[in-house]
């Protein structure tokens, strides 16, 4: 990206993968893996983009939690610790990286309309949308719209902050 556009304003650690079931049905591998693609990558997204924050002394991060992180259903265990730890990375690097004028944050929204969504039952999304307080599930451009939000000038002096974007859902 350096050698490209000359700089790296900001990073957004968006992957996630999840394997639900119960927690006695859970292997290790799957947790391995949940926790490998959802932690572990984003720690290794930012190890590469911190050198150039820190040498411009300015960045943004934007990590993609969900509101299982603080509120999980059943069978999500794996994927509601590894959110609960990139909020736990969010706010340790805002607090490494805040010398150096970069700012990191997170944003956990709930259910949204995406191929993950399509995977889960119908029963379980309407459910979802009936406790939303605002009635209806997220769109994509509804967290996008935060994620650049806190890439702009405009939210300079938020950091080490979660974002909930659930339309009310964790109210319930």
């Amino acid at each position: 990206v350096e050698q490209r556009f000359g700089t790296v304003h900001c990073l957004v650690n968006n992957a996630g993968i999840a394997h639900d079931g119960a927690l006695w049905r859970l292997s290790a591998a799957a947790w391995a893996e949940v926790m490998d693609t959802n932690v572990t990558g984003a720690f290794h997204c930012l190890s590469a983009a911190t050198p150039h924050f820190r040498k411009q002394r300015w960045g943004k991060v934007v990590n993609v939690s969900a509101h299982q992180a603080g509120r999980p259903g059943f069978g999500v265990a794996n994927y509601a610790a590894s959110k609960a730890a990139l909020e736990g990375l969010t706010r340790a690097a805002a607090v490494d990286l805040g010398p150096s004028n970069v700012n990191v944050n997170a944003v956990a929204p709930g259910f949204v309309r995406s191929e993950r969504l399509e995977q889960l039952p119908k029963d379980v999304i309407e459910r979802a949308r009936k406790r939303a307080v605002l009635g209806r599930l997220a769109e994509p451009a509804d967290i996008a719209q935060v994620i650049t939000f806190l890439c702009s000038d405009a939210a300079r002096h938020i950091t080490g902050q979660t974002i909930v974007g659930d339309g009310g859902l964790s109210l319930g």
